[in-house]
């Protein structure tokens, strides 16, 4: 029940954030794009969906978490104009149950059924 309460008050956060702050960009666009792959890997473990491999999962729980930080941390504030603020390290406290979803998505819930999971995942 955790996980469907906080996958949905994130939602609420990130709507809010993009709506008062715009996308901003073509690193906005990626960060939105993989932001959204983030969440949807989120809500599968909140709600106990199986989707692709946890191949797949596995690759891109690394690939996001550094991406996170380094759009956060690097990239937004060069392109903002502005400097690093200790604030912006609340946004990844927020982040944490993501990052343990999604491990917990990769390399837990699929033990024992990949095969049958893979082979649905190719009729989509």
């Amino acid at each position: 029940m955790f996980w469907k309460i906080y996958f949905w008050f994130f939602i609420v956060i990130l709507v809010l954030g993009y709506s008062t702050e715009g996308v901003g960009g073509i690193w906005g666009i990626i960060d939105l794009l993989l932001s959204i792959g983030a969440l949807a890997g989120f809500f599968l473990y909140a709600y106990k969906k199986s989707f692709i491999n946890s191949a797949f999962w596995k690759a891109y729980l690394p690939l996001f978490i550094i991406w996170d930080f380094t759009y956060n941390l690097i990239i937004e504030p060069r392109v903002s104009g502005t400097n690093f603020e200790l604030v912006a390290l609340a946004g990844f406290l927020f982040s944490i149950p993501i990052y343990i979803a999604l491990y917990l998505y990769a390399f837990r819930f699929f033990k024992g059924n990949e095969s049958s999971l893979y082979e649905h995942s190719q009729l989509l």
